[in-house]
């Protein structure tokens, strides 16, 4: 899409963990042309005393556990994201299993999935679903970059086990007319920012809590990843 569709506000619960952030929408409403680039600039959310990622688009490639499990955990979202922009019905139909599958690596009734549903929706009502390039690829593609253990504050009863990491993100999606396919969006956008995961405490499963937009750039249409 024109505008990459990544950013936005953690579960904010519990608030002592996630430090205070000024989160971007996602995904953005398509565009009948090119989206102007814009750079925005939100503090990572990470808890007091909690280590800090460094955003680096070089980072070192060999992975830290907690970098693997970030990168586990995006890839899943950038599939379970990728099909519900495809199939934006599914977004008010509880029984629909790319529902199901969203929820489960997203935290249900989170700011982060209460916002990405309410631009799908917007999508759909404007007549506009986005697919990927071809049937094999995803509409959106998260990179982790580097990531750190969240230290939650003293005294907190019960804290979540949480990790705080950098993102490069490529969003190759196509927006097209529901019914007749016609193409209305093929900008691709890339973008950088920070975000967290969160381990369910049932499951013991990660889901992802947080993505924060630091950076955007809108480029040509069928360009390439840029983060790899």
């Amino acid at each position: 899409m024109g505008v990459i569709a990544l950013a936005a506000c953690g579960t904010g619960s519990p608030s002592a963990t996630s430090a205070e952030a000024t989160p971007l929408p996602i995904p953005p409403p398509a565009t009948s042309g090119p989206a102007a680039p814009s750079t925005t600039a939100t503090p990572p959310p990470t808890g007091p005393g909690g280590a800090q990622p460094t955003p680096d688009r070089d980072a070192d490639p060999a992975p830290s556990g907690e970098l693997t499990d970030v990168a586990v955990a995006l890839e899943r979202y950038d599939r379970a994201l990728t099909a519900l922009s495809a199939a934006p019905e599914a977004v008010d139909d509880p029984a629909d299993a790319l529902l199901a599958e969203w929820h489960a690596i997203t935290l249900e009734g989170s700011d982060l999935d209460r916002d990405v549903a309410a631009r799908i929706r917007g999508r759909r009502d404007e007549g506009i679903v986005v697919t990927p390039p071809d049937p094999a690829a995803l509409s959106y593609v998260h990179h982790a970059r580097a990531a750190a253990r969240v230290t939650p504050p003293p005294g907190l009863t019960d804290p979540p086990e949480e990790i705080s990491f950098t993102w490069c993100a490529w969003s190759p999606g196509i927006g097209r007319r529901i019914g007749n396919g016609a193409v209305v969006d093929d900008v691709v956008g890339s973008a950088a920012g920070t975000g967290t995961i969160r381990r369910d405490a049932a499951t013991r499963e990660w889901q992802v809590t947080s993505l924060f937009e630091t950076s955007f750039e809108a480029l040509a249409p069928g360009s390439d990843d840029p983060c790899v």
